[in-house]
């Protein structure tokens, strides 16, 4: 328990401590204990302690982030999870950023885990133009200086590459180009470590595949930069599968199918704007000749 009772002999009696205990490892409800020192003109010399069952949610999450900050003690890590998480679920976006700012300002110490970067990277993207420059920052201050294995450098570097996107995609004019011009310089340095340190089945190299193609064609309107990078990961995928593990199966070839999707839309299109192009030139052809 993070609080301490005194003997009820003593002269001093405790101030009333309140605290969260989660309900099991992965849930998002808990109780709200409370202690409550004898009063003065009670007959009772005992403490009382008061459990209260409260589910997460928006109308709530004010009173649990009350009580986080009423804690006598520093937050945990895994404390400042468990409150990003809350804050995800309650639609708090910017607490949840607050949040995992903490979380990833002790990376110093040990990276985050899959969890935590799944957290950190999970945004709603109708907040992201209040909160992108706040991720930007973090990953620029302490996530990526900190990141040790390839593994991390890409996820993190991949990452910055997808909010500056988001921002391009939302921005106009000048800062559209800068947020665009960012985003292909995070996508490059990632892909340049993944090419050479990630096997090509690699769910994180393959997501930044994906998203880098999908750069290139809605950001960039390059159709066939996105076509050949897609089609070369798929590819390259499909010539390793057989090495491919069992925890990373799944997603490995969940990203390989949307990889697959893109391209069968993309070719599409580029065929289609070709037929076009090909009447439009009839059209005209015909048109001349009758003059």
């Amino acid at each position: 328990m993070p609080w301490s009772l005194q003997n009820k002999d003593s002269t001093e009696s405790p101030p009333p401590t309140t605290c969260l205990v989660p309900i099991g490892p992965t849930s998002l409800s808990f109780l709200v204990a409370t202690i409550f020192k004898p009063q003065p003109d009670s007959h009772l010399p005992f403490y009382e302690l008061r459990l209260d069952l409260l589910p997460c949610g928006p109308e709530r999450f004010d009173n649990y982030l009350h009580i986080a900050k009423m804690s006598p003690t520093d937050s945990s890590r895994e404390d400042n999870v468990y409150m990003a998480k809350l804050a995800e679920q309650a639609e708090r976006y910017e607490e949840m950023v607050e949040f995992m700012e903490k979380v990833a300002k002790t990376v110093d110490v040990e990276e985050l885990t899959v969890e935590e970067r799944n957290l950190l990277s999970e945004q709603d993207r109708d907040e992201l133009s209040k909160i992108c420059d706040g991720i930007l920052n973090l990953l620029e201050s302490h996530l990526i200086p900190s990141a040790s294995s390839a593994e991390s450098k890409v996820f993190y570097l991949k990452m910055k590459g997808d909010y500056h996107r988001y921002l391009a995609e939302f921005k106009t004019g000048g800062e559209r180009k800068e947020a665009a011009e960012s985003t292909l310089l995070a996508y490059k340095s990632a892909q340049d470590i993944a090419l050479a340190e990630l096997a090509p089945t690699h769910p994180i190299r393959l997501g930044l595949a994906l998203n880098f193609s999908v750069f290139y064609y809605e950001i960039l309107n390059s159709p066939d930069r996105a076509c050949n990078l897609a089609k070369q990961a798929f590819d390259e995928a499909i010539s390793e599968l057989d090495t491919l593990g069992e925890e990373s199966y799944k997603d490995s070839t969940l990203i390989m199918q949307l990889l697959r999707d893109n391209l069968t839309l993309w070719t599409s299109d580029i065929t289609d704007d070709a037929g076009d192009e090909i009447k439009e030139a009839s059209k005209r052809e015909s048109a001349e000749a009758q003059q």
